[in-house]
């Protein structure tokens, strides 16, 4: 076979739409995983007793500004996994001048010059906040008002959140790669087999491009990769090929509510997981793609090494996640089509 350039871009091209379709399975059953375990509110309780000690974020954690914030699945209340820093600033500052009797200032003195002086006198003679003077002190020095000292502090809890989504994503990389050798062994996923087979099957490369190219312009146009910041989290994964044609055949209650961005229950986002992977199967089964275990000796066929390494690649390819092979989806779609460009007459 003549692997030219508009033949190599287009084996590359299908490879990636099969790594992005895969990793998107992988990145579903991830954010299942962490929803069931509420990962992302265990870790931001443990950075906050962390930073407040345990006393005051029992009555942080406990105070109706924040319980307020719990949203109502299946009968349970959720616990938070994300908190403004303006929601954090101002239960904090209502336990810190809660029941405190403003001290003798001059008379022209404002009330926000009182909630200072409320804040300093309960880190500097009240223990249950001595330990937060280390921490808030240095906004009191700096503020020439209240507005100041605010901000600041909540410019500070920005950064200190940071450090938390970190976290988060260290765990959660340790998560994909773990979901991705399972996944890769349990469908016998090898990159070698795959490539393979598209290097040489010019109907199955047609159909992975067509479809390919299809996922580029509809994940544009309805915007599948999102920075979902309002949660403080990493990439959130929306395959809408498969919500809006699949799901929604499946499952029409569940559709509309995955759709509209509704909370889950733990048995609704089983369900969803379980009708992905047989919309993971049906397409890649109707397009010919080998994967799955047909038998042992064909399994190895190529020797243990080869399949291993097959599948080594596979599991590190899906361990990059979902957002990075659509970016590269993309740009290969867009180098594919100024390839194929015809050169005008002019020579321009």
């Amino acid at each position: 076979m003549n692997l030219n350039l508009s033949t190599i871009l287009d084996v590359a091209l299908s490879m990636v739409f099969v790594y992005l379709t895969i990793s998107l399975f992988v990145s579903g059953i991830a954010e299942f995983i962490n929803t069931m375990i509420e990962k992302r509110s265990e870790l931001m309780q443990y950075a906050l007793r962390k930073l407040l000690g345990t006393g005051i974020f029992n009555s942080f954690w406990n105070h109706q500004l924040t319980t307020i914030k719990q949203s109502q699945v299946g009968g349970f209340l959720k616990p938070i996994s994300y908190l403004s820093a303006d929601s954090f600033s101002t239960v904090l500052i209502g336990l810190l001048v809660e029941g405190r009797t403003p001290p003798i200032l001059p008379f022209d003195a404002s009330e926000t010059d009182k909630t200072l002086a409320m804040i300093r006198q309960a880190i500097t003679t009240d223990p249950q906040f001595v330990s937060l003077k280390p921490i808030i002190e240095p906004f009191l020095a700096k503020a020439n008002n209240f507005e100041d000292f605010k901000k600041a502090m909540e410019k500070w809890y920005d950064g200190y959140m940071e450090q938390v989504t970190g976290w988060f994503k260290r765990y959660n990389q340790g998560i994909i790669w773990i979901i991705a050798v399972l996944v890769t062994v349990i469908f016998n996923i090898n990159t070698l087999t795959i490539a393979k087979r598209i290097s040489s099957d010019q109907t199955l490369r047609a159909n992975l491009v067509e479809q390919a190219e299809h996922t580029a312009k509809v994940g544009i146009s309805k915007g599948v990769f999102k920075e979902n910041q309002a949660e403080g989290d990493t990439t959130q994964v929306i395959d809408r090929v498969f919500v809006d044609k699949y799901l929604s055949a499946k499952d029409s209650a569940l559709f509309v509510n995955v759709r509209d961005g509704k909370d889950l229950t733990g048995l609704d986002s089983l369900r969803v997981h379980e009708i992905y992977v047989q919309y993971l199967q049906d397409n890649m089964e109707s397009l010919g793609i080998p994967i799955g275990w047909v038998s042992w000796k064909d399994t190895f066929s190529g020797g243990w090494i080869m399949t291993i390494f097959g599948w080594a690649l596979t599991a590190a390819a899906l361990s990059f996640g979902a957002p990075f092979w659509f970016e590269l989806l993309l740009k290969i779609v867009n180098i594919r089509n100024v390839a194929r460009k015809p050169v005008r007459s002019d020579g321009n």
